[in-house]
């Protein structure tokens, strides 16, 4: 595949599809941010980033919580605690630590009403609840404090697209691709282009995704296994195997 920018304009055919949720792209977003406040945290050294494991979620909560115990006021350990237990429910399913999550974000607003990581986490959460226009309003309101993360355009693509307002979801995905290129941002513009009947252009776009991702991470897994739903949903067998 020839790519001949990191930063390429997407355009999207005619011709929707049904919508389906872009929840597990939204937590993937979620654990992003936790796994890099945990990197900061232990600021491991050049040396020993090898030997470093990925913790899982329930591990990020009790280090947050930990932390928490250690100092009640910390809003950063706050904020990341309830995106730790966003991304729990990915992996357990309990939909309970959606309510835990909420006031940890809560708390963490309460002692920083600009704490960026609690309001991309309530535009999160919000987009998990259904709650499409307010996930509009946090993440309008995360990126008035920075319109330089690409998380908070990520809240906007995606509340946008649940609320069926296509040219502002497409506009939104160009800007997250033009601040941060990666992982997130190339599985939502293929998840654009295929909803409007672009299946080569969804497989471009989920192929940068997956390249994009760090190798052995459950979030290029999960990217690798949409890239193979798109090739079988092509008619490609052969191809969405052995991807």
């Amino acid at each position: 595949m020839n790519i001949s920018t990191t930063r390429p304009t997407f355009s999207l055919s005619s011709g929707l599809r049904p919508v389906r949720m872009l929840l597990a792209a939204l937590l993937i977003l979620a654990i992003a941010i936790g796994w890099r406040a945990w990197q900061t945290m232990y600021n491991p050294s050049a040396m020993d980033i090898p030997k470093v494991v990925q913790p899982t979620a329930a591990d990020l909560v009790t280090r947050f919580q930990q932390r928490l115990a250690a100092n009640p006021d910390d809003e950063i350990a706050y904020a990341q605690l309830g995106l730790a237990l966003l991304q729990q429910v990915r992996e357990d399913g309990d939909a309970s630590h959606y309510a835990r999550a909420g006031e940890a974000f809560a708390e963490s607003l309460q002692r920083d009403s600009q704490q960026i990581d609690a309001l991309v986490g309530q535009g999160v959460l919000a987009l998990a609840l259904h709650d499409f226009a307010g996930a509009l309003e946090w993440g309008t309101q995360a990126q008035a404090v920075n319109p330089w993360r690409a998380e908070t355009v990520g809240i906007l693509v995606d509340g946008n697209v649940e609320l069926g307002r296509y040219a502002a979801a497409v506009a939104a995905a160009q800007q997250m691709v033009n601040l941060r290129p990666g992982l997130e941002s190339y599985s939502r513009v293929s998840y654009m282009r295929e909803l409007h009947g672009d299946v080569d252009g969804a497989i471009e776009a989920m192929q940068l995704a997956v390249d994009a991702g760090v190798p052995g991470t459950e979030s290029r897994l999960w990217t690798q296994v949409q890239l193979g739903h798109l090739y079988f949903n092509r008619g490609d067998l052969e191809t969405a195997q052995a991807v």
